[in-house]
């Protein structure tokens, strides 16, 4: 269970957490640390204003409890066409899912300029529609797959964590889809 008492120790095991994980990512030793100089040092930065602003948000939203992080889906489907049986199979990995109140929430972490806004479920499928939203339509693959997978299928939402728009939003960051009106 998270609860927001347990930010002050997360918040404190930042800076030993970046630098076990850029041993292991540089030189493939968690024990290993790296002088954070030059680029380092600005990829340094942005990992921890990403991370303050993860845990700003968790910690607005507790209590919860997390019960997946990168978590292989996979679901497979009998599709009939031409008379022909196709086996489809659809997944992927789930950066993590959390539930609270009964309700399980599927988060999938975005650094790019991914928008929560969804025009129509068409536009999904629509590969001239430069606007189409892939987060939204890959968490919602994610969505029905872990739907499948949990026993009693128990009430599931999704969203992203687009950290760019976490640091610039605050407090009033909102990880749900929203239907675009007009």
């Amino acid at each position: 269970s998270v609860n927001a008492i347990d930010f002050l120790f997360l918040n404190q095991q930042v800076p030993s957490a970046i630098d076990r994980a850029f041993g292991k990512e540089i030189a493939g030793d968690e024990q290993l640390r790296i002088e954070y100089t030059g680029s380092y040092l600005v990829i340094l930065e942005v990992i921890k204003v990403y991370i303050q602003a993860i845990l700003d948000c968790d910690e607005r939203y507790t209590p919860f409890n997390i019960r997946f992080l990168e978590q292989p889906v996979e679901n497979q489907f009998t599709v009939l066409s031409n008379d022909k049986e196709w086996k489809i199979k659809i997944g992927g990995i789930i950066d993590r899912v959390d539930e609270k109140n009964g309700v399980y929430r599927i988060i999938d972490y975005k650094t790019g300029k991914d928008k929560k806004e969804i025009n129509e479920l068409a536009s999904f499928f629509d590969r001239e529609d430069l606007q189409r939203n892939k987060a939204a339509l890959q968490t919602f693959i994610y969505t029905h797959v872990l739907q499948q997978q949990l026993t009693g299928k128990p009430p599931i939402v999704a969203g992203i964590y687009d950290v760019r728009n976490m640091r610039k939003e605050g407090a009033d960051f909102n990880w749900q889809f929203t239907q675009h009106k007009g």
